[in-house]
């Protein structure tokens, strides 16, 4: 059998905890290789004078999905990944960034609240689905923005280490 299953699962002891707390970002076209085995990224090499970004977020107000689909009669299997992120403010500055970002496939690291991160977009890129600018009606409410990104992929999300995630954050050489 070409997917033979090799081992089980226990049930979780509760340790959890859900929600992200921020994303790194790469251009696509700014990554020139990367090395994934078994499920995880081990290597990513950004072209020279590349890097990535981190956009933090608030607590509970952003995350992401990662909704795998099969299809029996065709023999195929996608994932959906969407991440919904929630900016606070909607500057000139905010609304420049946005709309750079709406223009731009990116690579996009996700970073957990429990210390884990995965990598959505790693063959075809996230873009920018939606952005919605809500001025908020009371005084405490948001004035900012909701951005949806989406793509397809031929796996779940990968994982990768802090590590190689925080390098991706320093222009490459």
């Amino acid at each position: 059998m070409s997917c033979e299953i090799t081992s089980g699962k226990a049930r979780g002891c509760r340790t959890g905890i859900g929600g992200i707390k921020s994303s790194i970002k790469v251009a696509i076209e700014d990554v020139d290789s990367a090395t994934l085995v078994d499920g995880n990224i081990t290597a990513i090499t950004l072209v020279s004078g590349k890097r990535g970004y981190e956009f933090f977020y608030e607590d509970e107000s952003s995350n992401f999905g990662d909704v795998g689909t099969g299809n029996r009669q065709a023999g195929t299997f996608v994932s959906a990944q969407t991440l919904t992120e929630s900016f606070t403010d909607m500057t000139q500055e905010t609304a420049q960034l946005l709309r750079t970002l709406a223009k731009n496939r990116c690579l996009t690291v996700i970073r957990y609240k429990d210390g884990t991160n995965k990598v959505a977009g790693y063959e075809t890129g996230m873009m920018v689905d939606t952005i919605t600018h809500n001025s908020g009606t009371a005084g405490e409410d948001k004035n900012g923005a909701d951005v949806v990104w989406s793509c397809k992929e031929k796996d779940l999300a990968y994982n990768i280490s802090t590590a190689l995630a925080d390098s991706l954050l320093v222009a490459a050489s």
